[in-house]
């Protein structure tokens, strides 16, 4: 694949080796092409897969390019992720500074974090022993796109001292069967102020998606799909938040909310305690949640009309214990 001589050209800005496709010696190749690539001191864009902590640890230790410049753009796989795993459910944006760990048991390793405060995008996958992200925070100033796949102790994305995640755009959870919710203890103090994406896929110990207070620190986010989450009920609970027994009013600025084979889910939200102000509602796309009877739109406050996709059984199901509702929404069959 690469000859021993490698690299000749010592004014070199842009390379990328994607090795993870046919060739299984890669691992033993690596260390010798990262040999030849620390003697580079003008690349500054670089497409790489180091098949272990150790290896991606020696470039960034040695590489003259690394520690001296600022890079045009960098995509890092560290670590081998399963055959097709990287590629199952919604992928992120490609950003300047993309980076991947795949695999590990211990805390995260400290070239990793280094890396990470260099880029703009993240993926973890397959960590048997990550409970949050946390564990990250301190390197995550700059990330605006954050996907978490697989990873069998995440119970919970941020811990309560925090504090504002500013930067995140898009956030994609995956495969998290021990994921109770994005905050752990949340408060209305936490903010993900720029968040706008935001996917649940097959995460089957969360029983509602927000408390209220989640909701509130989520000033932009446009769309919201949760899908194969079997024990969600609620998409806003409220039994935790104490608020004197009133009934909340909050606004949501969600532009798209697509629900996709969620058995148990019966309910937006309690309408003895919450009122959700719909400002933005564009689309919902219902589909495989027969339990769900109560749909909560009688708050749709823009001119226009909600696209509504579902099959004709849930349709004629739902309660519209206010029919006046119906005459703002456009039923589309999937």
């Amino acid at each position: 694949m690469f000859p021993d001589k490698m690299i000749s050209s010592q004014k070199l800005e842009e390379m990328i080796v994607d090795a993870y496709g046919d060739d299984g010696n890669w691992i033993t190749k690596a260390p010798v092409v990262i040999g030849e690539l620390i003697k580079l001191r003008t690349l500054n864009a670089l497409h790489f897969d180091f098949p272990d902590v150790d290896c991606f640890e020696s470039f960034i230790k040695f590489s003259s390019s690394w520690k001296g410049r600022e890079w045009r753009s960098f995509t890092y796989m560290i670590g081998v992720p399963n055959k097709g795993q990287n590629q199952r459910g919604p992928t992120i944006k490609r950003r300047d500074g993309y980076l991947t760990f795949a695999g590990g048991s211990d805390s995260p390793p400290s070239a990793v974090k280094d890396a990470l405060q260099h880029a703009d995008a993240f993926e973890l996958l397959c960590h048997t022993s990550v409970s949050n992200l946390s564990e990250f925070r301190g390197s995550m100033k700059k990330l605006r796109s954050c996907r978490v796949s697989d990873c069998m102790m995440i119970d919970s994305i941020f811990v309560k001292d925090d504090g504002p995640v500013e930067t995140l755009e898009e956030l994609y959870l995956l495969n998290l069967e021990g994921l109770k919710g994005i905050w752990k203890e949340p408060t209305e103090r936490q903010s993900l102020q720029n968040l706008k994406f935001l996917h649940f896929v097959n995460c089957k110990s969360l029983a509602k998606v927000f408390t209220v207070a989640t909701l509130m620190g989520l000033p932009k986010l446009e769309e919201l799909h949760v899908e194969s989450c079997e024990d969600v009920v609620e998409i806003i609970g409220t039994e935790e938040e104490s608020h004197h027994g009133e009934k909340r009013d909050v606004e949501s600025k969600l532009k798209t909310l697509v629900l996709a084979e969620l058995p148990n889910l019966t309910r937006f939200y309690k309408e003895d305690q919450l009122m959700v102000k719909w400002v933005s509602l564009e689309k919902l796309q219902v589909s495989n949640c027969s339990r769900l009877k109560a749909v909560h739109l009688q708050k749709l406050h823009f001119s226009g009309f909600v696209e509504v996709r579902g099959n004709m059984e849930w349709w004629s199901s739902v309660d519209w214990t206010n029919e006046s509702v119906k005459k703002n929404l456009r039923f589309k069959l999937l």
